[in-house]
């Protein structure tokens, strides 16, 4: 009924002075992102659809876990990659 993802990444020297986004090309179910053990985001809608989540600024390596629960049909998961963008591009 749930998976979890987890990674450890250092961002970007940018990214980790003045943050930047996360984005994953979509999520299937329903979902949570923690950031180094915070709540940062979550998705209320089981529907597959891409997901734009802030990166607060930090030095270092961070963790990030993100928890799916499957939807009605039973399917779950990522699709396509995440990736650490800065905050101006589209």
């Amino acid at each position: 009924e749930w998976i979890l993802y987890r990674a450890e990444f250092t961002p970007w020297r940018a990214q980790a002075a003045k943050g930047g986004v996360l984005r994953f090309g979509a999520i299937r179910g329903n979902g949570e992102i923690w950031l180094d053990g915070k709540l940062i985001a979550e998705k209320v809608d089981p529907a597959p659809a891409p997901v734009v989540v802030p990166l607060p600024a930090a030095q270092g390596s961070r963790v990030l876990t993100v928890l799916v629960r499957s939807a009605a049909d039973g399917r779950l998961g990522l699709g396509g990659s995440v990736r650490v963008m800065p905050p101006t591009l589209p």
